[in-house]
């Protein structure tokens, strides 16, 4: 924003009464409101034009207010510390899983050790997993690529092509199965599939491959998984960790089988499940950049 469109903003909220101060919160300061801001914007909420201007406006309160109603805290529309240490620190919040789940969490937030920091998460895959099915529905946090990489491993058997799975889901959802993409005017575009997602708007495309049901895989993913009626339970479907491998899996099974027979390296894998399975816009920079994300995947994962 340039400075005389800064200042004609200032001007135009002084008188406007759904406007917080910043002052009016006890120890905030505009710094502070404009890191809680981006992290709301990081997380698709929507706070305003100016998007982190550090002005404590209504959008913002807003944006707060719907993360705190979506992650089950107290609706307060307040910076208070447990709700920017819950921004800070995604899937930090307490849900309904074990004991046990949460003093693993807490491990692998106060450990520096890289190659503990894989232990504890593969450990809490798998606490994640015992859980009834209802309760892992509540977690779309990230999974580490380990976890997944065993995952995949354990049901295809094939090293490098898990390798490149991983590589691709990284790039598609940084490892979150509750991730939501195409939003916006793709979403818009194509609003008679899209679901309505709070503070994103009509969004098509969801989970570690991003599954599009607005014309992709996710159309077929819904109607493996009995298509439901009700957005609320596509919403599950579509945020389900084991449904979108146990799809992945039998997709590559049942549409690629033959393929499945061959001996590939890690940047053959790649490039193939970005041309024949992912098929983005860009597919040589996705080609490119996957790549990249692989060979590093392969010197750090500890393989099958």
């Amino acid at each position: 924003m340039s400075r005389s469109s800064k200042i004609k903003y200032l001007l135009s909220i002084a008188s406007d009464n759904s406007i917080v101060s910043f002052y009016d919160i006890v120890g905030t300061e505009s710094r502070d409101v404009t890191s809680v801001q981006r992290h709301l914007l990081d997380s698709g909420y929507d706070i305003g034009p100016t998007g982190a201007d550090g002005i404590f406006g209504s959008k913002t309160k807003a944006g707060l207010e719907d993360f705190q109603r979506i992650n089950k805290m107290d609706i307060t529309g307040e910076m208070d510390e447990d709700t920017i240490y819950a921004l800070s620190n995604p899937g930090s919040i307490r849900g309904d899983q074990s004991d046990r789940y949460y003093d693993l969490r807490d491990k692998l937030l106060a450990t520096e050790s890289e190659s503990d920091k894989i232990d504890i998460e593969s450990e809490l895959h798998n606490e994640r997993r015992r859980a009834p099915e209802e309760l892992r529905q509540k977690d779309t946090g990230r999974i580490s690529s380990q976890a997944l990489y065993n995952e995949l491993y354990s049901r295809l058997g094939i090293p490098n092509l898990c390798i490149a799975m991983v590589a691709n889901a990284v790039h598609e959802s940084s490892l979150e199965p509750g991730a939501i993409g195409d939003c916006g005017s793709y979403g818009k575009s194509h609003s008679s599939n899209a679901l309505r997602i709070r503070g994103r708007g009509m969004c098509c495309s969801y989970g570690l491959w991003q599954y599009n049901i607005c014309g992709g895989m996710g159309v077929d993913y819904l109607e493996a998984n009995g298509n439901p009626k009700l957005d609320e339970d596509k919403l599950k479907i579509l945020a389900d960790y084991d449904k979108q491998i146990s799809y992945m899996v039998s997709y590559l099974a049942s549409k690629h089988s033959s393929e499945l027979q061959k001996n590939k390296t890690v940047k053959e894998w790649t490039s193939w499940f970005v041309r024949k399975v992912e098929r983005p816009a860009d597919i040589g920079g996705a080609i490119a950049s996957r790549t990249r994300e692989a060979l590093n995947l392969s010197d750090s994962l500890f393989l099958g």
